[in-house]
């Protein structure tokens, strides 16, 4: 009976195995699902064992608190998914440098706005064409594997990818889900038919019904799940290749939009030229096409030094890395005393950006900060060899 049982297994096995290859799973998964009946043979008796129909990981603190400026989702849902691995020094402000989300405004072109899209993460996984590889690279930098199941995937295998995501949460490990923003999937009722997810912001667990209505949301975009650990990365060149890597984040142009200086200038141009002439406040959302730009660069002015800060306590020999410090830090005094004095800021209106004298000012402001960037990147070149 030996035999036949492991018969059993290493079949179920096998056959797990070309169904992840045909899923598209990259990599190894840490916790490959185990079916919802697992088969046994004992003394010639042939029996079935059920797994649990419940299950949550309470512990999962609350992310992207914005007390602590941490406004970037996927990077305060990716420093969950590493706490939970264990993995405390890969925390949110290595994450946000990584990713560039602390150090590089963005901006779309073609006037395409999105209220709650307005950070690097997001622009490259809303509009890269092939955001899987984008974070699938994330992951790769601290060294591990993971796979992007966009929608059209989970589509064609909802079974399989329930009972995966129900492995990962029986093993405390949530899954990331990117549906209107980055939540994470903690917990699971009914075998899985019904789950739980936190929010960013939020300390509450969330119910959803993992069902037909679910799957045709056109918020839907996919879940992430994360691979196993391919290699220890060491901590000062995490740092460091991130540094390396801001010269080309801060310089980013393509068909849908501006990263860096090129950003801040399309922005003031925008405003400059009269996007917001003729408009009425019903027609227009400020939050999504000029406050929430504001507030990336104004947490882009206070956190930034925290990333660039460690960065440079890991690598003293990039010891430039101060005088960036210095620059971005001076955008938040540049912001507080003076696009805010011209009603640019937080406190922006209709009126403001449609009055010629007014909106000169605020784009005059605003490309200063483009300036600003534009010496940074120069340093970044100046220092960077290779």
């Amino acid at each position: 009976m030996t035999f036949c049982n492991e018969w059993v297994n290493g079949s179920v096995q096998l056959l797990q195995k070309l169904r992840y290859q045909a899923a598209g799973f990259a990599g190894t998964l840490l916790f490959p699902f185990e079916t919802q009946i697992k088969i046994q043979i004992k003394n010639g008796e042939l029996t079935m064992i059920t797994k649990q129909s419940n299950n949550q990981i309470s512990n999962i603190q609350t992310y992207c608190v914005g007390e602590r400026g941490e406004n970037f989702a996927f990077d305060g849902a990716c420093e969950r998914l590493m706490d939970c691995l264990g993995e405390k020094d890969l925390g949110y402000w290595l994450i946000a440098g990584i990713t560039g989300d602390c150090f590089a405004q963005v901006y779309p072109k073609n006037h395409t706005f999105y209220s709650d899209r307005y950070c690097v993460s997001d622009y490259n996984i809303l509009y890269h064409d092939d955001c899987t590889s984008y974070i699938e690279g994330i992951f790769d930098k601290m060294g591990y594997a993971c796979t992007y199941i966009p929608k059209e995937r989970l589509l064609s295998n909802k079974e399989m990818y329930r009972q995966t995501l129900i492995a990962y949460i029986d093993k405390g490990l949530p899954i990331m889900q990117f549906k209107g923003n980055y939540s994470l999937i903690c917990g699971y009722e009914e075998h899985g038919n019904i789950l739980l997810q936190r929010y960013p912001c939020n300390d509450n667990f969330e119910k959803f019904s993992l069902d037909e209505t679910y799957f045709a949301d056109n918020e839907l975009k996919g879940w992430i799940f994360i691979g196993e650990k391919k290699e220890q990365k060491i901590l000062a060149d995490i740092y460091r290749e991130a540094v390396l890597k801001m010269p080309e984040i801060l310089t980013t142009e393509t068909d849908k939009y501006y990263f860096g200086a090129r950003a801040f200038y399309a922005w003031a141009k925008d405003i400059e030229n009269g996007f917001y002439d003729g408009k009425t406040q019903d027609e227009v959302d400020l939050w999504g096409t000029h406050t929430s730009f504001v507030c990336d660069f104004e947490t882009i002015a206070a956190t930034s030094g925290r990333f660039l800060s460690k960065a440079l306590e890991f690598n003293h020999d990039l010891s430039f890395i101060s005088e960036i410090i210095s620059i971005l830090g001076r955008q938040g005094t540049y912001a507080n005393g003076g696009l805010e004095d011209l009603g640019g800021g937080f406190n922006v209106t209709l009126e403001a950006l449609q009055n010629i004298e007014k909106r000169t000012k605020i784009a005059a402001k605003i490309r200063k900060f483009g300036d600003c960037i534009d010496q940074v990147v120069k340093i970044l070149n100046e220092n960077i060899k290779g």
